[in-house]
Formats: structure tokens, sequence, C-alpha cells
């Protein structure tokens, strides 16, 4: 238990190692981790979600595009945009949704200008 009287414990090795993802808690408390930098150093489109009562990873479906480096923003409905990122180190204007509750992605229109590792807020 930490000093703030949170349980911390460890979740597992997910299936594929990365870094610069994204992750978001969902509604029930699990969480989506999606995207990232593997440790080859490529982008990578895999999602993973982490059961709170199982205590396992298990894949969802990919992303659309592979990317690390992109924004992630929580909207009111539950679902999520992943913004920008980059796949080779060049930013991109590429945006997708994914929906928890029917475990899909949607591919949005494009940003006028292409970015990464930057900020968003819901608004």
């Amino acid at each position: 238990m930490s000093k703030d009287g949170h349980i911390h414990a460890c979740a597992g090795a997910m299936h594929i190692a990365r870094a610069l993802h994204s992750a978001m808690r969902l509604p029930n408390g699990d969480v989506l981790v999606a995207g990232g930098i593997t440790n080859g150093g490529h982008a990578t489109d895999s999602v993973e979600r982490f059961s709170l009562d199982q205590r396992e990873w298990k894949q969802q479906p990919p992303k659309q595009k592979a990317a690390f480096s992109q924004l992630t923003v929580t909207l009111d409905d539950g679902s999520f945009l992943l913004v920008g990122g980059s796949q080779t180190g060049e930013a991109s204007d590429h945006v997708e949704r994914f929906d928890p509750i029917r475990s899909c992605w949607t591919t949005l229109r494009s940003l006028q200008v292409a970015r990464f590792s930057h900020t968003a807020t819901s608004l």
C-alpha cells in the first residue's frame, strides 16, 4: 500500500512490450494500451486490455494505423480519440476513435497539420 492509501500490484507482462504508447482507463476500471514503439524500434498498431477482474492482458482489435507518441482524449460518451503520433519520426495527421463497448476503431477526418508528442484537452 502506498502512502496515499492506494494499493498497487504488478499487472504481468503484456503480449508486446512497448514505450511511447497511449493508456486509457475504461469506465469499468480496465486499462486499454494502444500503439507505441516496440523493443525493435518499430511503431505498433497493437492494442491490449488489462482486465481488472481477471488480472491479465488480452489482445484487442489493432488500431487502423501503427503509431507512437500519439495523444489520447477521452470523450463524454466513453470513447477515445487517438490523434497524430508518428510511425517513423515524422508527424502524422491520422485520427481514430475507439469504441470500448463495441471494441472497434473508426478512422476520422485527418488533422489539417500533422503532429506528434503534443497535447489536447476535451472541452
